[in-house]
């Protein structure tokens, strides 16, 4: 089984996390065993802590944003999160988390300003 993963989409208005467990059917797209969703002025650390599930030896996190704020916000709490030992990490926090733009995903985006596409 593969470590559990917290899928982010962080937006210009609303947070996202899903959370996957166990392993991906080959028959189609995994499907989130919790999800979470607030607006970007209700986020609350302590909220998502009480989301996740208890007792997690390891967790990843896969986070696209186009809201570099937000981003900075909810990365900035995970490290303060696994440092203190509330979420596993493993023995360097930054080996988890793993962010997303429009580049990762080979996709042409024909705006003015692809970074802002969400």
């Amino acid at each position: 089984m593969s470590s559990p993963l917290i899928a982010v989409d962080l937006g210009n208005s609303r947070l996202k996390f899903g959370l996957f467990e166990g392993t991906i059917a080959s028959s189609g797209l995994p499907t989130p065993s919790r999800l979470l969703e607030v607006g970007n002025d209700e986020w609350d650390g302590a909220r998502v802590l009480s989301w996740l599930p208890p007792k997690l030896s390891q967790l990843r996190w896969i986070i696209g944003s186009v809201n570099r704020e937000s981003q900075a916000v909810v990365l900035r709490w995970i490290m303060e999160q696994q440092l203190s030992g509330a979420i596993p990490g493993g023995p360097d926090p930054h080996n988890s988390v793993q962010t997303l733009d429009q580049n990762d995903l080979g996709l042409t985006i024909r705006v003015d300003h692809p970074e802002r596409v969400g």
